[in-house]
């Protein structure tokens, strides 16, 4: 579900969907999954079938990767992808200081998922994981960083330094 509420950040028709229909997806309301399914299938072979090669708008489908890898790969994998992506987008809405970001935290919470970490790991720890991301070009690290619902934009030249100076003040200020 963490990756369903990500491609309804991208866009915000069917997150506003997700939001009138989540009772019924918790429920398992068998047209409702389908869907859903449905919906988040056409977005992502849109974004596909538009860059095929992977040198731009596909990007955007890495929405909450980086940090959620990350998370992923320091648990040792006990956090499952979806969980991990969840996180990660919260990290990166909080990075991007998205506007909206309490809508998406309830809307994650609405399908059971988690928005932080109980015990984060350290920033060098995050950033030393989020080098090794294949995104990346050079030392730097990309993000890709949603403004708003719909308005999502790849970031390719963030130092690890800013990132870790980031995540140590998101780290003390959600303790």
């Amino acid at each position: 579900m963490g990756e369903v509420v990500k491609h309804g950040v991208l866009e915000p028709t069917l997150f506003t969907w997700l939001e009138k229909n989540s009772e019924k997806i918790l429920k398992r309301d068998v047209s409702t999954i389908q869907k859903m399914l449905v919906k988040n299938i056409e977005i992502k072979q849109a974004i596909v079938e538009s860059d095929e090669k992977e040198s731009g708008q596909r990007m955007l489908l890495n929405l909450g990767h980086t940090f959620g890898h990350a998370v992923e790969q320091l648990s040792g994998y006990a956090i499952p992808h979806g969980q991990a992506v969840a996180i990660g987008l919260v990290y990166a809405m909080a990075y991007a200081r998205m506007e909206e970001s309490e809508r998406v935290v309830s809307l994650l919470h609405a399908f059971g998922l988690p928005s932080h970490l109980e015990t984060p790991y350290s920033a060098k720890s995050m950033v030393k994981a989020m080098q090794s991301d294949k995104k990346n070009r050079g030392k730097n690290i990309t993000l890709v960083l949603p403004q708003t619902i719909g308005e999502v934009h790849i970031h390719t030249n963030e130092t690890p330094s800013k990132i870790e100076r980031f995540l140590k003040k998101y780290h003390d200020q959600n303790r």
